[in-house]
């Protein structure tokens, strides 16, 4: 009879399907309570049912409140489940923020390490090239300094070696050759050593080139002059001889007076090389004079 009242059909039988006809939930509980199969699961009286249907609009507002409350508790584990995802995936975010820290960190370590040790290397390339650099320097520095050194400790002794053979006047012509080309060495090697001049006159004079020897015997006698105020008596002596040789007979004779003056003094006095050739010119013009009328 609920039913047909809820329907508004009296005649209405409760058939399979009645529950698309109840649109309220609580009716349709009703309806089942009343009409359950099972005994003990029905409503045991009238009484009942109409207590329930009298509560009907506070069992509506309680079952709303329930809905509101699982609706409220719904939404809530939504939001907590969303909360949950939000911070999994904040927290994700930051395991994988820190692994990809730790890794630049790392690689960023490796980088600068890297490059440390380029820069370091670099450094060292550098410094070893400073050092070469300067050994090089010091070594063309004292090249520089050694070889004029060097130069003239040659240039003396090959000087000496030509005199050697120029202080005689027996001497061969290949040694006369040889001493000629040890005093153009010298020379070379030093060219305003005015001493070299003269060995290189002499040679000239050895080998009778007289015209050159005058050349080169005057040359010398007048920068020896201009830079030390004094002749080289071995210079005046074989100038002496060569203007001898080539005529010049009055310079000859002054320039042996002057030869013969300077050989008086020391240390040509007691130079055995150098008197040797002082007597040498003697003879000569010693000769010269007996053989003129």
């Amino acid at each position: 009879m609920l039913y047909q009242f809820v329907v508004g059909d009296l005649n209405r039988p409760l058939g399979t399907g009645w529950q698309d006809d109840v649109s309220d939930d609580l009716l349709r509980e009703d309806i089942t309570a009343c009409t359950h199969r099972d005994a003990a699961q029905r409503l045991p009286s009238a009484v009942e049912l109409a207590e329930r249907i009298e509560s009907l609009g506070r069992r509506r507002m309680n079952r709303a409140a329930l809905a509101n409350v699982e609706a409220t508790y719904v939404e809530a584990q939504h939001v907590a489940a969303e909360r949950a995802s939000r911070a999994r995936a904040i927290q994700a975010i930051m395991v994988v923020v820190l692994i990809c820290t730790i890794v630049i960190a790392i690689i960023s370590f490796a980088y600068a390490s890297h490059w440390s040790r380029r820069i370091e290397s670099a450094r060292y390339e550098a410094k070893l090239e400073r050092d070469r650099a300067e050994r090089a320097e010091a070594t063309r520095q004292l090249k520089e300094q050694v070889a004029p050194i060097m130069a003239k400790h040659v240039a003396r002794q090959v000087a000496t070696e030509a005199r050697q053979y120029l202080v005689r006047s027996d001497a061969a012509l290949t040694d006369y050759s040889l001493a000629l080309r040890l005093a153009e060495v010298a020379y070379q090697l030093e060219s305003d050593n005015t001493e070299y001049w003269c060995i290189k006159g002499m040679a000239q004079y050895r080998l009778g080139r007289y015209q050159e020897a005058r050349e080169t015997l005057r040359a010398s006698e007048s920068a020896q002059f201009d830079r030390f105020f004094v002749s080289q008596p071995l210079n005046v002596v074989f100038l002496a001889m060569t203007n001898h040789q080539l005529g010049f007979t009055q310079e000859a004779h002054r320039l042996f007076e002057r030869a013969r003056d300077l050989m008086q003094r020391d240390p040509w006095q007691t130079d055995a090389d150098s008197q040797a050739v002082l007597h040498e010119a003697e003879a000569m013009f010693a000769s010269k004079e007996s053989a003129s009328p």
